[in-house]
Protein backbone atom coordinates (compact mmCIF):
# COMPACT_ATOMS: atom_id res chain seq x y z
CA UNK A 1 0.00 0.00 0.00
CA UNK A 2 2.48 2.36 0.89
CA UNK A 3 4.50 1.72 -2.26
CA UNK A 4 0.86 2.56 -4.29
CA UNK A 5 0.99 5.94 -2.71
CA UNK A 6 3.93 6.64 -3.26
CA UNK A 7 3.68 5.69 -6.74
CA UNK A 8 0.63 7.90 -7.09
CA UNK A 9 2.71 10.58 -5.30
CA UNK A 10 5.38 10.68 -7.81
CA UNK A 11 2.64 11.02 -10.79
CA UNK A 12 0.51 13.60 -9.06
CA UNK A 13 3.81 16.00 -8.74
CA UNK A 14 5.15 14.77 -11.92
CA UNK A 15 1.56 15.98 -13.72
CA UNK A 16 1.52 19.09 -12.00
CA UNK A 17 4.46 19.84 -13.40
CA UNK A 18 6.69 19.36 -9.99
CA UNK A 19 9.88 17.75 -9.58
CA UNK A 20 9.62 13.62 -8.69
CA UNK A 21 9.51 12.50 -4.89
CA UNK A 22 12.11 13.02 -2.66
CA UNK A 23 14.08 10.02 -2.73
CA UNK A 24 13.70 9.00 -6.21
CA UNK A 25 17.26 7.21 -8.09
CA UNK A 26 18.94 7.87 -4.32
CA UNK A 27 22.19 6.21 -3.62
CA UNK A 28 23.11 5.54 -0.33
CA UNK A 29 26.79 4.42 0.72
CA UNK A 30 27.37 2.83 4.27
CA UNK A 31 30.80 3.24 5.69
CA UNK A 32 32.79 2.33 9.13
CA UNK A 33 35.25 5.31 8.00
CA UNK A 34 34.55 8.03 5.65
CA UNK A 35 37.67 10.26 5.16
CA UNK A 36 36.28 13.71 3.83
CA UNK A 37 39.58 15.26 3.78
CA UNK A 38 37.50 19.12 4.30
CA UNK A 39 36.12 17.66 7.55
CA UNK A 40 38.27 15.04 8.63
CA UNK A 41 37.26 11.32 9.17
CA UNK A 42 33.39 10.41 9.97
CA UNK A 43 33.00 7.13 11.64
CA UNK A 44 29.76 5.12 11.09
CA UNK A 45 28.87 7.26 8.13
CA UNK A 46 26.01 7.69 5.62
CA UNK A 47 26.70 9.65 1.89
CA UNK A 48 23.44 10.21 -0.04
CA UNK A 49 24.28 10.35 -4.07
CA UNK A 50 21.95 12.20 -6.51
CA UNK A 51 22.36 13.04 -10.05
CA UNK A 52 25.82 12.03 -9.96
CA UNK A 53 26.38 14.97 -6.45
CA UNK A 54 27.19 14.39 -3.23
CA UNK A 55 23.28 15.31 -1.54
CA UNK A 56 24.13 14.92 2.18
CA UNK A 57 27.03 13.42 4.30
CA UNK A 58 27.41 12.79 7.97
CA UNK A 59 27.21 10.19 10.79
CA UNK A 60 24.51 7.36 10.45
CA UNK A 61 22.10 8.85 13.12
CA UNK A 62 22.26 12.36 11.82
CA UNK A 63 21.08 11.63 8.09
CA UNK A 64 18.02 10.54 6.72
CA UNK A 65 17.99 7.74 4.43
CA UNK A 66 14.73 7.51 1.74
CA UNK A 67 12.82 4.49 1.71
CA UNK A 68 13.86 4.05 -1.84
CA UNK A 69 17.18 4.67 -1.77
CA UNK A 70 19.56 1.91 -3.34
CA UNK A 71 22.07 0.62 -0.45
CA UNK A 72 25.91 0.15 -1.09
CA UNK A 73 27.43 -1.64 1.91
CA UNK A 74 30.57 -0.70 2.67
CA UNK A 75 30.89 -1.89 6.07
CA UNK A 76 34.19 -2.27 8.05
CA UNK A 77 36.07 0.05 4.68
CA UNK A 78 36.72 3.29 3.82
CA UNK A 79 35.47 6.11 1.32
CA UNK A 80 38.28 8.29 0.23
CA UNK A 81 38.18 10.99 -2.45
CA UNK A 82 39.16 9.79 -6.14
CA UNK A 83 42.95 10.42 -6.53
CA UNK A 84 44.03 13.38 -8.85
CA UNK A 85 47.25 13.77 -11.08
CA UNK A 86 47.00 17.26 -12.01
CA UNK A 87 50.51 16.79 -14.73
CA UNK A 88 50.52 14.18 -17.17
CA UNK A 89 51.58 12.85 -20.20
CA UNK A 90 49.91 9.19 -19.83
CA UNK A 91 49.39 8.22 -23.59
CA UNK A 92 50.47 11.15 -25.65
CA UNK A 93 52.84 11.56 -28.31
CA UNK A 94 56.27 12.08 -27.54
CA UNK A 95 58.06 15.63 -26.64
CA UNK A 96 58.48 17.71 -29.72
CA UNK A 97 63.06 18.70 -29.44
CA UNK A 98 63.56 22.42 -30.81
CA UNK A 99 64.10 25.78 -28.54
CA UNK A 100 61.84 27.53 -27.04
CA UNK A 101 58.85 28.95 -28.87
CA UNK A 102 55.49 30.07 -27.84
CA UNK A 103 52.28 28.13 -28.65
CA UNK A 104 49.63 28.95 -26.26
CA UNK A 105 46.79 28.01 -29.03
CA UNK A 106 47.73 24.66 -29.20
CA UNK A 107 45.71 22.24 -27.46
CA UNK A 108 46.26 19.13 -25.83
CA UNK A 109 42.85 17.74 -26.66
CA UNK A 110 43.55 18.37 -30.48
CA UNK A 111 45.99 15.23 -30.09
CA UNK A 112 44.54 13.37 -27.60
CA UNK A 113 43.38 10.24 -28.53
CA UNK A 114 41.19 8.40 -25.87
CA UNK A 115 40.42 4.79 -27.08
CA UNK A 116 43.56 3.04 -25.03
CA UNK A 117 43.25 0.58 -22.41
CA UNK A 118 46.00 2.46 -19.92
CA UNK A 119 43.46 5.13 -19.34
CA UNK A 120 41.12 2.32 -18.12
CA UNK A 121 43.89 0.72 -15.89
CA UNK A 122 44.89 4.27 -14.36
CA UNK A 123 41.40 4.24 -13.48
CA UNK A 124 41.43 1.08 -11.53
CA UNK A 125 44.38 1.98 -9.57
CA UNK A 126 41.88 4.86 -8.46
CA UNK A 127 42.74 7.82 -10.55
CA UNK A 128 39.59 9.45 -11.71
CA UNK A 129 40.88 12.56 -12.54
CA UNK A 130 43.42 13.45 -14.93
CA UNK A 131 45.15 17.09 -16.08
CA UNK A 132 47.13 15.63 -19.52
CA UNK A 133 49.74 18.50 -20.88
CA UNK A 134 51.37 19.43 -23.63
CA UNK A 135 55.32 19.15 -23.92
CA UNK A 136 57.76 21.36 -25.26
CA UNK A 137 60.23 24.27 -24.47
CA UNK A 138 58.66 27.88 -24.15
CA UNK A 139 55.09 28.71 -23.98
CA UNK A 140 53.81 24.67 -24.76
CA UNK A 141 50.27 25.39 -24.83
CA UNK A 142 47.23 24.22 -23.28
CA UNK A 143 46.30 20.85 -21.35
CA UNK A 144 42.93 19.30 -20.30
CA UNK A 145 41.24 17.49 -17.32
CA UNK A 146 39.60 14.32 -17.97
CA UNK A 147 37.34 12.41 -15.78
CA UNK A 148 37.27 8.62 -16.02
CA UNK A 149 33.41 7.17 -16.61
CA UNK A 150 34.49 3.32 -17.45
CA UNK A 151 35.86 1.93 -20.50
CA UNK A 152 38.02 3.55 -23.09
CA UNK A 153 36.32 6.28 -25.02
CA UNK A 154 34.11 7.07 -22.41
CA UNK A 155 36.15 9.26 -20.77
CA UNK A 156 34.69 12.78 -19.35
CA UNK A 157 36.07 15.94 -20.04
CA UNK A 158 35.99 18.24 -17.49
CA UNK A 159 38.21 21.34 -19.40
CA UNK A 160 39.19 21.19 -23.16
CA UNK A 161 41.43 23.98 -22.23
CA UNK A 162 41.86 23.28 -18.53
CA UNK A 163 45.46 25.40 -17.66
CA UNK A 164 48.49 26.92 -19.72
CA UNK A 165 52.08 24.89 -19.62
CA UNK A 166 54.89 26.77 -19.96
CA UNK A 167 58.58 25.07 -19.67
CA UNK A 168 60.99 28.12 -18.18
CA UNK A 169 64.67 28.28 -18.40
CA UNK A 170 66.75 31.25 -17.17
CA UNK A 171 68.36 31.91 -20.74
CA UNK A 172 67.65 35.31 -21.86
CA UNK A 173 65.92 33.53 -24.99
CA UNK A 174 63.26 31.43 -22.68
CA UNK A 175 63.01 34.73 -20.55
CA UNK A 176 62.45 37.42 -23.37
CA UNK A 177 60.15 35.13 -25.23
CA UNK A 178 57.93 34.48 -22.08
CA UNK A 179 57.84 38.29 -21.20
CA UNK A 180 57.12 39.36 -24.64
CA UNK A 181 54.42 37.48 -24.83
CA UNK A 182 52.81 38.03 -21.66
CA UNK A 183 53.14 41.82 -22.07
CA UNK A 184 51.48 42.03 -25.86
CA UNK A 185 48.80 39.36 -24.03
CA UNK A 186 48.33 42.12 -21.50
CA UNK A 187 48.53 45.06 -23.74
CA UNK A 188 46.00 43.85 -26.06
CA UNK A 189 43.82 42.45 -23.58
CA UNK A 190 43.49 45.91 -21.56
CA UNK A 191 44.84 44.12 -18.59
CA UNK A 192 47.10 46.45 -16.66
CA UNK A 193 50.16 45.38 -14.84
CA UNK A 194 51.55 45.90 -11.61
CA UNK A 195 54.00 48.83 -10.97
CA UNK A 196 57.12 48.09 -9.37
CA UNK A 197 60.54 48.88 -8.33
CA UNK A 198 63.14 48.79 -10.47
CA UNK A 199 66.48 49.34 -8.70
CA UNK A 200 68.95 52.15 -10.27
CA UNK A 201 71.80 50.65 -12.87
CA UNK A 202 75.25 49.91 -11.35
CA UNK A 203 76.92 53.51 -10.22
CA UNK A 204 74.33 55.61 -11.23
CA UNK A 205 73.56 58.19 -8.73
CA UNK A 206 71.25 57.97 -5.21
CA UNK A 207 67.89 58.95 -5.40
CA UNK A 208 64.42 57.02 -5.25
CA UNK A 209 64.20 53.95 -7.29
CA UNK A 210 62.34 54.60 -11.22
CA UNK A 211 58.95 52.60 -11.55
CA UNK A 212 58.04 50.72 -14.16
CA UNK A 213 55.03 52.11 -15.85
CA UNK A 214 51.72 50.02 -15.83
CA UNK A 215 50.71 48.55 -19.13
CA UNK A 216 48.20 50.75 -21.80
CA UNK A 217 45.32 48.70 -21.57
CA UNK A 218 43.41 48.28 -25.08
CA UNK A 219 40.68 51.00 -26.07
CA UNK A 220 37.52 50.83 -24.14
CA UNK A 221 35.21 48.51 -25.68
CA UNK A 222 37.91 46.66 -28.00
CA UNK A 223 37.93 42.90 -28.44
CA UNK A 224 41.28 42.83 -29.15
CA UNK A 225 42.83 39.70 -28.17
CA UNK A 226 39.37 38.00 -26.82
CA UNK A 227 39.34 35.99 -30.02
CA UNK A 228 43.09 35.64 -31.13
CA UNK A 229 44.22 31.97 -30.22
CA UNK A 230 47.34 33.25 -29.35
CA UNK A 231 46.59 36.05 -27.09
CA UNK A 232 43.45 34.83 -25.41
CA UNK A 233 44.86 32.08 -23.53
CA UNK A 234 47.57 33.98 -22.63
CA UNK A 235 45.33 36.64 -21.34
CA UNK A 236 43.12 34.05 -19.34
CA UNK A 237 46.13 32.85 -17.44
CA UNK A 238 47.36 36.77 -16.83
CA UNK A 239 43.40 37.31 -15.24
CA UNK A 240 43.84 34.49 -13.03
CA UNK A 241 41.19 32.54 -15.02
CA UNK A 242 43.04 29.77 -16.72
CA UNK A 243 45.74 28.28 -14.22
CA UNK A 244 49.04 28.08 -15.10
CA UNK A 245 51.78 25.09 -14.42
CA UNK A 246 55.79 26.44 -14.92
CA UNK A 247 57.81 23.84 -15.27
CA UNK A 248 61.02 25.24 -13.66
CA UNK A 249 64.25 23.01 -13.92
CA UNK A 250 66.55 24.50 -11.02
CA UNK A 251 66.58 26.90 -7.97
CA UNK A 252 67.88 29.37 -10.00
CA UNK A 253 65.52 28.84 -12.36
CA UNK A 254 62.89 29.54 -10.34
CA UNK A 255 64.56 32.88 -9.00
CA UNK A 256 64.52 34.22 -12.70
CA UNK A 257 61.13 33.42 -12.83
CA UNK A 258 59.90 35.67 -9.45
CA UNK A 259 61.46 38.18 -10.86
CA UNK A 260 59.81 38.42 -14.48
CA UNK A 261 56.37 37.50 -13.39
CA UNK A 262 56.23 40.42 -10.48
CA UNK A 263 54.25 42.54 -12.65
CA UNK A 264 51.99 40.14 -13.45
CA UNK A 265 50.44 39.53 -10.32
CA UNK A 266 46.70 38.26 -11.33
CA UNK A 267 48.38 35.09 -12.58
CA UNK A 268 48.10 31.62 -10.63
CA UNK A 269 50.89 29.81 -11.27
CA UNK A 270 51.86 26.50 -10.19
CA UNK A 271 55.69 25.20 -10.35
CA UNK A 272 56.52 22.14 -11.38
CA UNK A 273 60.11 22.19 -10.51
CA UNK A 274 63.59 19.70 -11.40
CA UNK A 275 65.75 18.37 -8.35
CA UNK A 276 66.97 20.54 -5.38
CA UNK A 277 63.14 22.37 -5.37
CA UNK A 278 63.43 21.96 -1.19
CA UNK A 279 66.86 25.17 -1.36
CA UNK A 280 64.25 27.29 -2.39
CA UNK A 281 61.38 26.28 0.40
CA UNK A 282 61.35 28.92 2.16
CA UNK A 283 61.07 31.69 -0.67
CA UNK A 284 58.29 29.08 -2.16
CA UNK A 285 56.41 29.46 0.88
CA UNK A 286 56.56 33.24 0.83
CA UNK A 287 55.59 33.89 -2.52
CA UNK A 288 52.42 31.86 -2.12
CA UNK A 289 53.91 29.57 -5.37
CA UNK A 290 52.14 25.83 -4.98
CA UNK A 291 54.71 23.34 -5.85
CA UNK A 292 53.38 19.82 -8.36
CA UNK A 293 56.56 16.83 -7.47
CA UNK A 294 57.03 13.43 -7.39
CA UNK A 295 56.05 11.29 -4.50
CA UNK A 296 59.36 10.51 -3.99
CA UNK A 297 62.18 10.63 -1.58
CA UNK A 298 65.94 11.83 -3.21
CA UNK A 299 69.30 11.91 -2.30
CA UNK A 300 70.92 15.33 -0.97
CA UNK A 301 73.09 16.72 -3.70
CA UNK A 302 76.67 15.02 -3.30
CA UNK A 303 75.65 12.93 -0.60
CA UNK A 304 74.05 9.81 0.18
CA UNK A 305 72.22 11.10 2.71
CA UNK A 306 67.86 10.53 1.63
CA UNK A 307 66.00 13.63 1.92
CA UNK A 308 62.30 14.01 1.75
CA UNK A 309 61.41 17.26 -0.23
CA UNK A 310 57.59 16.91 -0.03
CA UNK A 311 58.02 16.65 3.92
CA UNK A 312 60.57 19.64 3.44
CA UNK A 313 58.54 21.98 1.47
CA UNK A 314 54.72 20.89 3.12
CA UNK A 315 56.69 22.58 6.70
CA UNK A 316 57.86 25.27 5.32
CA UNK A 317 54.55 26.30 4.04
CA UNK A 318 54.05 25.82 0.48
CA UNK A 319 51.26 23.92 -0.79
CA UNK A 320 51.80 20.76 -2.52
CA UNK A 321 50.33 18.25 -4.81
CA UNK A 322 52.34 15.10 -5.76
CA UNK A 323 52.14 12.73 -8.35
CA UNK A 324 53.60 9.00 -9.42
CA UNK A 325 56.90 8.79 -9.62
CA UNK A 326 57.16 7.69 -12.91
CA UNK A 327 54.53 9.00 -15.32
CA UNK A 328 53.10 5.35 -16.45
CA UNK A 329 50.77 2.82 -15.85
CA UNK A 330 52.95 1.40 -13.07
CA UNK A 331 53.46 4.54 -11.59
CA UNK A 332 50.21 5.34 -10.96
CA UNK A 333 49.34 1.65 -9.75
CA UNK A 334 51.87 1.79 -6.76
CA UNK A 335 51.51 5.43 -6.23
CA UNK A 336 49.74 4.80 -2.84
CA UNK A 337 52.44 2.74 -2.08
CA UNK A 338 54.83 5.28 -2.86
CA UNK A 339 52.74 8.04 -0.40
CA UNK A 340 52.84 5.50 2.36
CA UNK A 341 56.42 5.46 2.18
CA UNK A 342 56.52 9.37 1.87
CA UNK A 343 54.77 9.16 5.16
CA UNK A 344 56.86 6.95 6.85
CA UNK A 345 59.28 9.43 5.92
CA UNK A 346 58.30 11.67 7.82
CA UNK A 347 55.53 13.81 5.68
CA UNK A 348 52.55 14.63 7.51
CA UNK A 349 49.34 12.03 7.28
CA UNK A 350 47.11 14.81 6.70
CA UNK A 351 49.28 17.06 3.93
CA UNK A 352 50.02 13.75 2.18
CA UNK A 353 45.75 13.04 1.54
CA UNK A 354 45.42 16.13 0.54
CA UNK A 355 48.36 16.53 -1.50
CA UNK A 356 46.12 13.70 -4.14
CA UNK A 357 42.55 15.24 -3.60
CA UNK A 358 42.38 18.79 -2.90
CA UNK A 359 45.31 20.37 -3.43
CA UNK A 360 45.46 19.41 -7.32
CA UNK A 361 41.80 20.28 -7.56
CA UNK A 362 42.85 23.32 -6.48
CA UNK A 363 45.85 23.91 -8.17
CA UNK A 364 43.16 22.31 -11.48
CA UNK A 365 40.64 24.99 -10.55
CA UNK A 366 38.07 22.09 -9.83
CA UNK A 367 38.23 22.22 -6.01
CA UNK A 368 34.13 23.59 -5.97
CA UNK A 369 33.49 19.81 -7.60
CA UNK A 370 36.38 17.52 -6.71
CA UNK A 371 39.09 16.76 -4.02
CA UNK A 372 36.91 16.34 -0.71
CA UNK A 373 33.51 14.60 0.08
CA UNK A 374 31.24 17.57 0.76
CA UNK A 375 27.62 18.36 -0.05
CA UNK A 376 27.16 19.52 -3.01
CA UNK A 377 30.37 18.33 -4.89
CA UNK A 378 30.89 15.65 -7.14
CA UNK A 379 30.14 11.90 -6.30
CA UNK A 380 33.39 10.73 -7.56
CA UNK A 381 34.93 8.26 -4.50
CA UNK A 382 36.89 5.06 -4.08
CA UNK A 383 35.84 2.88 -1.56
CA UNK A 384 38.75 0.50 0.40
CA UNK A 385 39.14 -1.77 2.00
CA UNK A 386 40.86 -0.27 4.86
CA UNK A 387 43.33 2.88 5.67
CA UNK A 388 44.30 4.20 2.26
CA UNK A 389 48.08 4.16 3.16
CA UNK A 390 48.37 0.70 4.33
CA UNK A 391 50.01 -1.55 2.16
CA UNK A 392 47.58 -4.11 3.09
CA UNK A 393 44.75 -1.98 1.48
CA UNK A 394 42.98 -2.57 -1.84
CA UNK A 395 40.53 -0.73 -4.08
CA UNK A 396 36.68 -2.64 -3.92
CA UNK A 397 34.75 -0.02 -5.51
CA UNK A 398 35.21 2.92 -7.53
CA UNK A 399 32.43 5.44 -8.67
CA UNK A 400 32.58 8.74 -10.33
CA UNK A 401 29.72 10.70 -10.64
CA UNK A 402 27.40 8.51 -8.19
CA UNK A 403 28.35 5.95 -10.97
CA UNK A 404 30.11 2.69 -10.46
CA UNK A 405 33.18 2.34 -13.12
CA UNK A 406 35.01 -0.20 -10.85
CA UNK A 407 34.57 -3.20 -8.58
CA UNK A 408 37.01 -5.37 -7.11
CA UNK A 409 36.02 -9.12 -8.97
CA UNK A 410 33.63 -8.10 -11.46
Amino acid sequence: MNQLIRLGLAGLLLCCGLPAALGADVLAIKADRIETIAAGTIENGVILIEEGRIREIGPRAKVTVPDSAQWIDASSQTVFPGLINPFSRLGLSSSPGGSAASHPQYRVRDEWYPYQDLYHRVAEAGFTTLGLVPAGAGISGQGMVVAFEGLPGKELILKESGMLIIDFQAGSESKNLLKRAFEEAAQKSGIRLKTTSVPPPTGARSGPPAERPESSPAPTGSSAGATDPQIAPLADALRGDLPTFIRCASPADLRHLILLLEPFDQLKPVIVPGPEIELVAQTLAEKKLPVVLPAQTMFQRFTRNRINPPAILAKAGVKIACVPAGDSVAGHETFLLQLAQLVKAGLDRTTALKAVTLHPAEMLGLDHRLGTLEAGKDATLLILSGDPLATATRIERILVRGKTIYQRGQ
